[in-house]
């Protein structure tokens, strides 16, 4: 089902918003997905609307759903990425500390990844009372 042109500027505002978000360039979204820059940008300004091929190979890319791309994120989706934004760059951090050369340093880098990932799945969570 061809986009219609009613809908170009809305997919395309979301593709734009999610490349954005990602900090990846059109370039490399472009070269990922199999097509030129130019035409990644005609996408994001509504000025043209992709095949439904290539909607699926950019949400792919892009590490979401067609659907996301299609009607727009939904309610909490934000949040969730800026969560996992977070724990991606933790993540890349620790790795970095993980050369330790040590039994002792690789003790420990792991006892604070645990305690990272521990507050990160306590943030937001109520107690049942």
């Amino acid at each position: 089902m061809k986009i219609e042109d009613a809908n170009k500027k809305r997919v395309g505002e979301n593709i734009k918003a999610r490349r954005e978000f990602l900090k990846i360039t059109q370039e490399s979204l472009a070269q990922v997905v199999g097509t030129g820059p130019n035409y990644i940008g005609a996408i994001e300004n509504g000025r043209r609307a992709p095949s439904d091929k290539l909607l699926n190979k950019i949400a792919a890319a892009l590490g979401t759903g067609y659907a996301e791309l299609k009607i727009g994120p939904k309610e909490g989706v934000v949040e969730v990425d800026e969560d996992l934004q977070l724990l991606q760059s933790e993540i890349a951090r620790l790795y970095a500390t993980a050369k330790a050369d040590t039994p002792l340093k690789k003790h420990k880098l792991m006892a604070e990844m645990l305690s990272t990932f521990k507050a990160l799945d306590n943030e937001g969570h109520e107690p049942n009372h």
